[in-house]
């Protein structure tokens, strides 16, 4: 009688991400306006999709990379959405990386026509670089970036000079950022400083945001838990010194009744911006299962 109960008690409180595509530009997003967002329609029953990344915009359609979380798999894998702009519902969906890890976060680094992607394979003790083959409609391995176990690795280029912010097992959603150079004998990017934030705030929570020559880190804010919320950081850097600093901009929290449990995602590109917001499955019995929980340890 207990194992059924636990069965149903977990079914209940366990969550689903939904993407949305956010009207705010970038100068509201930074000065902290609240989000106004139109939620994507997810026609699969069976997943869900977070991470999103923007590969492309045209008059009809957004073209998506992100995590797919397969329930029958039980991990994610890398999948390209194709989202109608006009109904707002994801009409194709893709696979384009999948390893027998947890693969998540496939952030995009452009360089000319080609698109490469380092998503987070933290399971498997490194982040590895892939390209797009656009043939074959997948990704294929170019190198390995990192022995380290990153957990949502972000590239930052300043002055021509790559580095990459990271968090890294076994502590990714604390206040520890790793600032990562490379080394030209090893050829893989290796720990050069460490910056701590004041709060559960380093791990990353999207791309690098250019706007108006300023340079902007998003984070996830884990201090009530996995990615409630998002933090955003002007990055400072003094060349001279060596010296990295982070001024917090804005916070930001999920203000819907459906998906109200977290955002831990948002890209920019070409002007429009993309999230996803964390829910309960079945948010009545999820809020109740919540509740009395509380409750129960009070």
């Amino acid at each position: 009688m207990w194992n059924v109960f636990s069965k149903i008690y977990y079914w209940g409180i366990s969550h689903v991400w939904a993407l949305a595509f956010v009207e705010n530009d970038i100068q509201s997003i930074l000065q902290g306006d609240s989000l106004k967002y139109i939620l994507v329609k997810n026609p699969y029953k069976d997943r869900w999709f977070a991470d999103p990344f923007i590969i492309d915009v045209s008059d009809t359609n957004y073209t998506l990379l992100v995590e797919e979380f397969l329930y029958e798999l039980d991990k994610g894998r890398i999948s390209k959405l194709t989202v109608d702009r006009r109904s707002m519902e994801i009409t194709n969906s893709e696979t384009v990386l999948e390893l027998d890890t947890h693969l998540s976060f496939p952030a995009i680094l452009r360089c000319g026509d080609d698109i490469f992607i380092y998503p987070e394979n933290s399971d498997a003790h490194e982040l590895a670089l892939y390209k797009y083959n656009k043939v074959k409609n997948k990704f294929e391995k170019i190198k390995r970036l990192s022995n380290s176990p990153l957990t949502d690795a972000i590239f930052c280029r300043i002055r021509g000079n790559l580095f990459i912010l990271s968090t890294q097992l076994p502590n990714p959603n604390r206040d520890e950022l790793g600032i990562y150079s490379l080394n030209e004998k090893s050829s893989l990017f290796e720990l050069e400083q460490k910056y701590l934030f004041k709060d559960n705030v380093a791990r990353n929570g999207g791309g690098v945001i250019l706007f108006q020559g300023k340079m902007y880190k998003v984070s996830q804010n884990c201090n009530r838990g996995y990615g409630c919320g998002l933090v955003i950081h002007q990055i400072i850097y003094d060349e001279q010194r060596n010296k990295w600093n982070f001024l917090e901009v804005t916070r930001i929290f999920p203000d819907s009744k459906r998906y109200d449990l977290g955002i831990h995602t948002l890209n920019i590109y070409k002007g429009h911006a993309v999230i996803d917001l964390k829910g309960y499955h079945f948010p009545y019995i999820g809020k109740i299962f919540s509740f009395l929980r509380k409750f129960y340890f009070k």
